[in-house]
């Protein structure tokens, strides 16, 4: 999870120092679990993966690698992963 965090984050940082300054200031919105963000945070990250940011897509593949990580099986893993893969593609970020 520490790869995906890092390419989370990565991909915030090239945004807010290019094209999206109104980003600044909204890096522990998406490094932080979904179940600990308080009410205000859930809002106001709804509110920025409605714009379509490739921050957005970005932050939208850590559920599935969370869920990857703490499969029961290896061919539920696979499944996962396989998934992950095509999202990836279909939304046009470039392969890692």
């Amino acid at each position: 999870m520490k790869h995906v965090n890092d390419a989370v984050d990565a991909a915030h940082r090239g945004q807010v120092h290019s094209s999206q300054p109104d980003l600044e200031k909204t890096r522990r919105l998406w490094l932080k679990n979904d179940g600990k963000l308080k009410g205000r945070q859930k809002q106001q990250l709804e509110a920025f993966k409605n714009k379509n940011f490739k921050m957005a897509l970005a932050y939208q593949l850590r559920p599935t690698f969370r869920d990857i990580f703490t499969a029961k099986n290896h061919y539920q893993e696979a499944g996962l992963l396989k998934a992950c893969v095509e999202n990836a593609h279909n939304r046009g970020l470039p392969p890692w």
